[in-house]
């Protein structure tokens, strides 16, 4: 009887370890998810302000203004 009370309990541990670990991965799954979208926001914004910049410096401003 103690025997089974032990396995039992073990599973039972074993089973809720289980799923904090599968929570912390998910979350820092969804982290990287978040920085990477952060991380190509600030790509593209970088993208279209040089782009801007450029066309100032080659004086077709138009262009801004249609982009």
């Amino acid at each position: 009887m103690t025997a089974l009370f032990i396995v039992l309990f073990s599973a039972v541990l074993v089973l809720a370890i289980a799923g904090c670990l599968a929570a912390e991965s998910e979350q820092r799954g969804k982290n990287l998810h978040s920085r990477q979208q952060n991380a190509a926001q600030a790509i593209d914004d970088e993208y279209r302000q040089a782009k801007r910049s450029m066309n100032d410096a080659a004086d077709q401003s138009w262009r801004n203004i249609i982009e």
